[in-house]
């Protein structure tokens, strides 16, 4: 009698291990978002876990024969965790996560401006190098200045600064 209690005791325990660890899988989809698919590949990869762990217990206590009172202990210990302390558990390892992903989000937005600025020089660079060895490439819109697009520039930025009215000449 006493063996067929501590087994039942460790079930209880066992039940309620199994609903933590989904609790914890419960954390990870609630802090982080994720798709439909990564959802249930976590849920199956869960239920494969807890068929072998439950598996693994039965054969070491009853050398792989099933047990009522195993069941019971295992569903009663999942029930006393899931309406017990699974709830405050959730919301506050869900809020922990959270935390934790903004404090880590900080970095990863500083090197992904950095490798965009980076990137930018690099671009810079590269062109600058490239216009020197080839001067007859020439941006697309852009047309060769010629003296006389200089001259008539200069005489519209002195038109703006005298203040002089459009019509009037300019000398």
């Amino acid at each position: 009698m006493s063996h067929e209690l501590t087994a039942f005791a460790r079930a209880f325990f066992h039940g309620a291990v199994l609903v933590w660890v989904y609790d914890c899988l419960t954390i990870w989809r609630l802090a982080r978002k994720s798709g439909r698919v990564a959802v249930d590949l976590r849920d199956l990869l869960f239920w494969i876990f807890a068929a072998l762990y439950s598996f693994r217990y039965f054969y070491t206590v009853s050398s792989g024969s099933l047990r009522a009172y195993l069941f019971a202990g295992m569903f009663l210990g999942a029930l006393a965790w899931k309406y017990s302390l699974s709830p405050i558990y959730v919301r506050f390892g869900t809020k922990v996560l959270k935390i934790i992903g903004r404090i880590l989000n900080i970095p990863r937005k500083a090197l992904k401006n950095l490798r965009k600025r980076l990137k930018f020089k690099l671009e810079k660079c590269r062109i600058r190098l490239y216009r020197p060895l080839h001067p007859e490439i020439r941006r697309k819109g852009k047309e060769k200045r010629t003296e006389r697009t200089v001259k008539r520039s200069r005489r519209t930025r002195q038109k703006s600064k005298a203040g002089v009215p459009e019509g009037k000449k300019y000398e």
